[in-house]
């Protein structure tokens, strides 16, 4: 049975079904018993069965089951759904004469249509987006970033910008323009993305698509699965790296160009490693980050090391597009020293507007490691690993309400929740147990977007940390990864 069944079947319950879906759900049901099998199973759970089945028995005592009336003309006119459930058993009685399996009834989750999962300097009109937004039947667009949104139904959706979709249903939606990348699960099968002059069904499918700013040109490839692409009275199947593009009537075979899709959200995270390098001298690290690189604007590079025994001392950092020096951060000194020197780590970069974002752009540090002379004797290599995160899109309007609350965040075989108070301290536990400061909780304090922890102990380093959004907490001064807020 077609996939789509099951999405035109959850629309019609929805109430968001056009008349054109209408028309070809009428067909399933009236072409595959097993469409009627599963619209009573529905019937069942809406508990509009009883009344369904008392009226299918005096109708079947009447005209018999051989009698078949036309689908089309008892549908006309009706408008309860536990109506056209009643003619759907009369016409299932007729055309049931094989044992048939129901077919399972999977119950939504409850919640929004579709949320905002995650963001990466997801904006339109200058608007921050905020990731675990809801959004029901609403239009939602960027002009600048990656944004992946969630369906109720489990399928994923990665944009990218500029790209504009417009949620239909807990398993549909509507690509207007822009590039997207679609994972659908099996308890989403049907998924389906329309265009202006397409449509896409899925059959248990990770597909690529990419709509022209006008709706003239459709690109769709398939990473994995099957899926059907209707234009007109024209469908075609494709099949896996199976490719098409679509110029006004014309549909035509193309290769299928991967690289030019992103096919999960850019990770902000780059390891480095130095392990087994000469002390004193300086190391070029070099890091391809052009999937990062999607708007102008502020980024932040933030050096950690993770283990080792030696700290990084990072003295120059820069951005490179196709070999060439585009900028260099206006610090010309920082350090990434063992956990409890670390300092001065924090790296601004401003990317003007005027340069062409297209190209293969790395960041390059420079950077020194140091022998401990005391535990490091003559010939020995430096030890130091570590990462860095490049962040583009730091929360800037955070206040300092905004980090009131539990944040929860692991590290190594722990789990760590730090409690920011309103009243200025700070409790925190590890594996569940609350850390015990005696009279003197440590207490936080806001400046500038960062909020730094003091101990209010002898030789204890004050924390550092700003928010890359409402849900996330980046640690600026300690080896420790980026904390979520707990409900």
């Amino acid at each position: 049975m077609p996939p789509e069944f099951y999405s035109l079947a959850e629309r019609k319950f929805a109430g968001t079904i056009s008349r054109e879906e209408h028309d070809r759900l009428e067909k399933y049901l009236l072409q595959f018993p097993a469409a009627m099998e599963y619209y009573l199973s529905l019937c069942t759970v809406e508990a509009a069965m009883p009344g369904a089945l008392r009226i299918h028995r005096e109708e079947q005592s009447q005209t018999g089951a051989g009698n078949v009336f036309s689908f089309r003309r008892r549908l006309a006119g009706i408008s309860s759904i536990v109506a056209l459930f009643v003619i759907a058993v009369a016409g299932y009685a007729f055309w049931k004469q094989a044992d048939v399996l129901p077919l399972p009834v999977s119950v939504a989750e409850s919640g929004p249509l579709c949320r905002v999962s995650l963001v990466l300097g997801a904006s339109f009109e200058n608007k921050r987006i905020e990731p675990n937004s809801p959004l029901e039947q609403e239009t939602f667009s960027i002009d600048a970033g990656v944004a992946e949104l969630v369906f109720r139904q489990g399928t994923h959706v990665l944009l990218e910008a500029p790209a504009s979709l417009t949620v239909t249903g807990s398993n549909a939606c509507r690509l207007a323009y822009g590039k997207a990348v679609v994972t659908v699960p099996d308890s989403a099968k049907g998924f389906v993305m329309e265009s202006p002059k397409d449509r896409v069904i899925d059959h248990g499918t990770r597909f690529a698509m990419d709509v022209s700013l006008d709706g003239e040109r459709t690109l769709l490839g398939v990473l994995s699965g099957v899926v059907d692409l209707e234009h007109k009275d024209e469908t075609v199947r494709l099949f896996t790296d199976y490719a098409v593009e679509r110029n006004g009537d014309n549909i035509k075979s193309v290769p299928f160009e991967r690289g030019d899709f992103l096919t999960e959200m850019p990770s902000q995270e780059y390891a480095w490693n130095l392990d087994g390098m000469a002390f004193d001298e300086v190391h070029k690290l070099r890091f391809d980050v052009t999937r990062l690189i999607k708007t102008p604007g502020e980024i932040h590079v933030i050096f950690k090391l993770l283990v080792g025994a030696n700290g990084l001392w990072v003295k120059r950092i820069s951005l490179e597009r196709n070999g060439e020096e585009v900028m260099v951060s206006n610090i010309h000194r920082r350090s990434g020293s063992i956990i409890k020197f670390t300092h001065d780590n924090f790296f601004p970069l401003e990317l003007p507007g005027n340069i062409p974002l297209t190209g293969k752009w790395e960041l390059v540090a420079d950077a020194v490691c140091t022998r401990h002379v005391n535990s490091q004797p003559p010939g020995s290599t430096i030890s130091s690993q570590g990462i860095f995160i490049f962040e583009k899109g730091v929360l800037h309007n955070a206040v300092a309400e905004d980090f009131i609350g539990r944040w929860q965040f692991s590290h190594d075989s722990k789990t760590y929740v730090d409690e920011f108070l309103p009243d200025g301290t700070v409790k925190m536990s590890i594996n569940g147990v609350l850390r015990d400061f005696e009279d003197k909780l440590p207490v936080w304090s806001f400046k500038d977007g960062v909020v730094t922890i003091d101990f209010r102990r002898p030789g204890w380093v004050p924390l550092k940390v700003i928010l890359r959004n409402k849900d996330t907490m980046i640690f600026l001064n300690q080896t420790y990864r980026n904390a979520q807020r707990m409900e």
